[in-house]
């Protein structure tokens, strides 16, 4: 490993302790491994890619907390993305304040993201694309 390479990004961890938890659920005991991490956040950045995101676009999420989320963060950085966490309680205004202000392309939200919401961030003067995560290694729609 070069000195200048990362050391804290998931596939360093990957190659060396594949089944070692990356992210443990403090509620639920819920893990997700280096391995899966990394397989998870490589699989969202060509998504990501595919979806014409191009390095320096912005995409924003509004998750709560998930055993998903270090995942989703990590895929926007493999391809060069900034990213934005937007907190799932604040009131819809206050959301599509902050994805208009970061200028995010994509919204990544979950099942169980309000519909006020989503109708703030539809209603955008430049609306971003929006997608739901379905689940942990599960789809993006």
């Amino acid at each position: 490993m070069s000195g200048n390479t990362c050391r804290l990004y998931p596939r360093e961890y990957a190659s060396r302790n594949p089944d070692k938890p990356a992210v443990i659920m403090a509620e639920s005991g819920a893990s997700m491994s280096y391995r899966e991490l990394d397989g998870y956040a490589n699989r969202l950045g060509r998504l990501y890619q595919w979806l014409g995101l191009k390095t320096g676009d912005h995409v924003a999420y509004c998750l709560g907390n998930r055993l998903e989320c270090p995942a989703v963060q990590w895929g926007a950085h493999y391809v060069g993305l900034y990213y934005t966490f937007v907190s799932t309680r604040l009131a819809a205004q206050e959301v599509g304040y902050i994805i208009s202000d970061c200028e995010a392309r994509v919204v990544v939200v979950s099942a169980n993201t309000p519909s006020a919401i989503i109708d703030e961030l539809r209603a955008l003067p430049t609306a971003p694309r929006i997608y739901s995560l379905i689940g942990f290694l599960g789809s993006v729609t």
